[in-house]
């Protein structure tokens, strides 16, 4: 399973390197569009309380996902060992992200 992890972590951060996928913030103009896709795609809708950030992954200039943080979201130890991350990098990715 490690090997499997490796795998993928290096396929998704080098997928992300080379500019296919963009992530990035939304406007607050867009949050509209964006809880009505979370309204009819998840099964949980669109749950803004809490919301911290709200980020759409793009794929040819297509919204493909939306990354919705609340506060649990920013320590997450299961998520941080997935990934692989260090202390410096998970602080690093809080600096950028926020």
């Amino acid at each position: 399973m490690a090997g499997f992890r490796q795998a993928s972590n290096h396929f998704f951060r080098q997928f992300l390197w080379d500019g296919c996928v963009k992530v990035r913030a939304l406007e607050p103009e867009q949050y509209q569009r964006a809880g009505e896709l979370l309204d009819r795609e998840h099964y949980l809708g669109d749950v803004p309380q809490g919301r911290q950030l709200l980020q759409a992954v793009e794929y040819a200039g297509q919204w493909v996902a939306l990354l919705d943080w609340g506060p649990a979201t920013w320590k997450l130890a299961d998520r941080e060992e997935w990934i692989g991350w260090t202390p410096q990098q998970k602080g690093a990715f809080e600096v950028h992200s926020g």
